[in-house]
């Protein structure tokens, strides 16, 4: 008695165990089922060739799941689930078609049964929220349809309450009714009511399937009208290292003839190399095709009456991708950088070009081609990074950028979409103070420096910002920066500017500010400011009854600057070398550049870059001194200056041998004038210069 009472107590704690194993058995992955009215699709001939054409679409493109094929009449048979591309698939897809030919004309439909044995087939399968099914049908259960509309509207909270989705492909049906119980069963399911027609219907079933696979959509070849004495024909350029190629052709006749050529000329079919899937139908035509030939494929269409479509779909191992995310500085100029990959790597591939398309906020598009030649924004030549400089942008908000891969050989192409944001940034302003005289030798705040943006206060630390006060010398002097408000933490926007200066004549004060803002380390030089500091005047002559007479006093005050200018000037440094280039020529001897008088009475040690008529040095200023040379260089233009590959931001000395990089070109400056067998040393230098752009 006591042996039979353990055995009842281990089936009590066993049984429930096994039950609950049991029912966790599920699916690792969504499973689709493929639901096909029978009755519906006997209606016509044009009934049976739209079922033929749906479920060929969806056999050939649903590619993520297991597929599992349902056919029902009065009963409902199911076979699968089946691999996606396989024999059994194929196999199953035709033996439907030819139950749909068998025998044309009404029979009973039963959908509300259908649906119920589909519950109950994903519910034995195990499959999870995500699984989808898509019904064929028209709408129109028989018999009894009435009461077959209430018991298919009584099983949908079932389907919602696994999260299994029903789709719905809608047969012409006259009187508009299966269509409106359709598109309640796809809403009341979250699927999607769709409609078996050419060409929209099945062109959209098509990009769901594509969407949901999670590949994009299709894109449009052609389409046009068919006539007995023309072919319609067009090109698809597919580009190396293409994974899967899909292509999709709809015709309305299904007398109509579709023919593909790979780029040798070969007619493909079904059993040429290449080819994974290949479906043929009445009203549509589907090729799927792995790792395809790279090259220009052609399509031919041949008919004698209706209209014709085709679209197509790759998938590629390799994309353009969009180094440069911002967000970048709005009114400055910009460096979009771009790289080719596959996968999370970067490749460097020949002989192919790389287009960036930009769209502002307000829709208006530029194009640019990106370089890896170390130029034109570009830091290394052949390291696989393609960039350009463009123009200031002068609009905040996101920008769409569309990268384009093109090889010219093949006269294919790939593209990519991406975007990046511009925003206003971080600005600093320099504006004079007029209240106090300058005087040689006592302090004086000369200037307000303002950090702001978009007009609106932005206060920083005094040390992100850098000033300084440059003398025509070339000397400079220091900056002394104070808070005019404090907002916290010792940051301000706005700060005096207080100088002492050392001698008479023209000063520039210059600042920078340099700031992590946006998540980026960002610099911003302002305008620089350009005063004067008065020479002091000649005191009055002690023991001279009277003074000066005022007439003398009154020389003396026009005369004296005019004498201690030309002094100046006479003392100024005369301009001299010679600037060559990589080949040796000589381009520039400064001694001999003729110059406007008045800038040459004014600056006689500066020579501006335009005055050398050089239009790659439009932007530098060479400075002139007593042995030193130094170069100087705007930072607002677009290009980029290089003294011996370092880049130039402001000013740098000039030593002999240096070398100049401006636009792709190259210069050399001499004190003197070299031999020609100074060229040839050149390349024994240890600097390698990168032209810059």
């Amino acid at each position: 008695m006591r042996i039979l009472l353990a055995w009842i107590l281990v089936l009590l704690l066993v049984y429930p165990v096994s039950l609950l194993m049991r029912g966790e058995a599920t699916a690792t992955s969504s499973l689709t089922l493929i639901m096909v009215d029978l009755s519906a699709g006997r209606q016509s001939e044009e009934s049976a060739g739209l079922t033929q054409s749906a479920l060929g679409i969806l056999t050939a493109l649903n590619t993520g799941t297991e597929l599992t094929i349902g056919t029902f009449t009065k009963e409902t048979n199911f076979v699968g689930p089946l691999a996606s591309g396989s024999e059994e698939l194929r196999i199953t897809t035709e033996q439907v078609f030819a139950d749909l030919d068998a025998s044309l004309g009404e029979g009973d439909s039963n959908l509300s049964g259908a649906l119920a044995e589909a519950f109950n087939f994903l519910s034995g399968e195990g499959a999870p929220a995500g699984s989808s099914i898509y019904l064929i049908s028209g709408g129109v259960p028989s018999p009894k349809p009435g009461e077959q509309k209430s018991q298919v509207r009584s099983l949908l909270g079932s389907f919602q309450e696994k999260g299994w989705r029903i789709n719905t492909v809608a047969l012409p049906e006259p009187s508009g009714e299966g269509r409106q119980l359709l598109q309640g069963v796809a809403q009341a399911t979250g699927g999607s009511a769709l409609e078996a027609s050419i060409p929209h219907g099945l062109k959209a079933l098509s990009d769901k399937l594509l969407q949901d696979s999670g590949v994009g959509s299709l894109t449009s070849l052609t389409q046009g009208d068919l006539t007995q004495s023309q072919v319609l024909s067009s090109t698809l350029s597919i580009a190396p290292r293409t994974r899967e190629a899909t292509l999709l052709f709809l015709r309305e006749s299904p007398s109509s003839v579709v023919r593909l050529l790979d780029p040798s000329g070969m007619e493909a079919s079904a059993a040429s190399q290449g080819v994974a899937y290949m479906v043929e139908t009445p009203f549509a035509v589907i090729w799927r095709l792995q790792d395809p030939q790279a090259g220009e494929w052609q399509e031919r269409f041949q008919g004698q009456e209706g209209r014709a479509f085709a679209w197509h779909h790759s998938v590629s191992l390799i994309r353009p991708y969009l180094e440069s995310q911002g967000p970048f500085p709005m009114d400055e100029p910009t460096i979009v950088t771009a790289s080719i990959r596959e996968g999370d790597a970067s490749l460097t591939l020949d002989n192919v070009k790389l287009f960036a398309q930009l769209t502002s906020p307000a829709g208006s598009k530029t194009a640019y081609e990106l370089n890896d030649r170390g130029m034109n924004g570009d830091r290394v030549a052949g390291d696989g990074y393609y960039s350009i400089r463009i123009p200031p942008v002068t609009e905040q908000g996101s920008y769409q950028v569309t990268l384009e891969l093109v090889w010219p050989e093949h006269q294919s192409r790939l593209s990519s979409q991406s975007q990046f944001q511009v925003e206003s940034f971080p600005q600093t302003t320099i504006e004079m103070l007029q209240t106090q005289v300058l005087e040689i030798g006592k302090p004086a705040r000369v200037a307000v420096i303002k950090v702001h943006v978009q007009d609106e206060p932005y206060p920083v630390a005094p040390e992100q910002i850098t000033a300084s006060v440059n003398l025509s010398d070339g000397t400079t002097i220091p900056v002394e920066l104070s808070p005019q408000h404090i907002f916290g933490e010792g940051r301000a926007w706005s700060y005096y500017a207080t100088i002492t200066p050392q001698q008479g004549g023209q000063h520039g004060l210059n600042a920078s500010l340099r700031v992590n803002y946006l998540g980026r380390e960002y610099i911003h030089f302002a305008q620089p400011l350009l005063f004067s500091v008065p020479l002091p005047l000649l005191a009055p002559i002690e023991g001279m009854p009277g003074g000066f007479p005022s007439w003398a006093v009154a020389l003396i005050v026009l005369i004296a600057p005019l004498l201690l200018w030309g002094l100046f000037w006479l003392l100024r440094t005369r301009p001299y070398g010679l600037l060559y280039d990589d080949q040796g020529a000589t381009l520039v001897d400064f001694r001999q550049v003729r110059r406007d008088p008045l800038r040459n009475l004014l600056f006689k040690s500066s020579i501006w870059g335009r005055e050398t008529r050089i239009p790659n040095l439009e932007g530098i200023v060479f400075h002139f001194n007593r042995g030193r040379v130094h170069l100087s260089y705007s930072s607002r233009s677009t290009s980029t200056i290089r003294v011996n590959n370092q880049p130039v931001t402001g000013r740098t000395a000039l030593e002999d041998r240096f070398w100049i990089g401006a636009q792709g070109k190259l210069y050399m400056f001499l004190s003197h004038t070299a031999e020609q067998s100074a060229f040839a040393e050149r390349d024994q230098r240890s600097v390698t210069e990168t032209p810059e752009g």
